[in-house]
């Protein structure tokens, strides 16, 4: 176990003048070893994967409030004295383990609306697919039931969980509806309360039946494209833009 607490990656690090390098040719190295101790942007990028998925465990295994400093430490292989120099507790820890949730999709989904901003129904089909195979792991079900379980005692990790998870999927659709309403593409009054009605839609039945145990596992290929169709198909009955040729031309 280590007592490192260098910072996760993107920390800011202090600069220190180093003695002017000589060619290689005369050290017979293209480059100078690091300095010993200090680990590389790749070893922290590991250490930090490692801890935060010792942590998603823990909180599945045991639930937010007994969830052991000790026993995530131990696991990934770090110091508790790592876990509060990097996230400052458990609430810090339990945010960036959202988070690691939320990176895994968020480019995806940004890259799938832009891609296809002119064909709302056609961007949204494809993100529909992305959200159903992301939220139905049954990982991420399981730390969903962990913030049930938590947030009666502790709201702020319910309000922790939303903001940095489902609620940055609804802002980034309500960025795309905003959009599209402006080029008259759709009908969209409130972008964020039609962002958080199209989510609504996709977890219609199935995401309640899996937290409750009703039904275990991911989505079968035919309950996916099932719950998106009809999503996508009552979302666009509400919020299909005006056609410019529906004037009736007298005869």
């Amino acid at each position: 176990m280590t007592d490192r607490t260098d910072g996760p990656p993107g920390a800011a690090t202090r600069w220190e003048p180093a003695l002017e390098p000589k060619p290689a040719a005369e050290t017979g190295a293209a480059r100078a070893p690091r300095r010993a101790g200090r680990p590389t942007e790749a070893e922290l990028a590991q250490r930090t994967e490692a801890l935060l998925e010792a942590a998603a465990q823990v909180f599945v295994e045991t639930g937010f409030d007994n969830a052991s400093y000790e026993l995530i430490a131990r696991r990934a292989n770090v110091s508790t004295k790592t876990i509060y120099a990097w996230y400052g507790g458990k609430a810090g820890l339990f945010g960036a383990v959202v988070e690691r949730y939320a990176s895994r999709i968020e480019p995806r989904l940004r890259l799938i609306l832009k891609r296809h901003c002119e064909d709302p129904e056609r961007a949204l089909a494809k993100a529909a697919r992305i959200i159903l195979a992301f939220e139905f792991e049954p990982e991420l079900i399981a730390l969903h039931r962990a913030v049930i379980a938590a947030s009666g005692d502790l709201p702020d990790i319910g309000e922790t969980f939303y903001r940095l998870g489902p609620g940055r999927g609804v802002q980034l659709l309500a960025e795309f509806f905003r959009d599209c309403h402006a080029r008259q593409l759709l009908r969209v009054e409130d972008p964020v309360a039609s962002g958080e009605i199209f989510m609504a839609l996709l977890n219609r039945g199935v995401l309640n039946r899996r937290l409750v145990r009703a039904e275990i596992g991911p989505l079968t290929p035919r309950e996916t494209k099932r719950q998106a169709d009809t999503a996508l198909a009552v979302f666009l009955a509400a919020h299909r833009a005006p056609r410019a040729d529906r004037s009736i031309t007298p005869g």
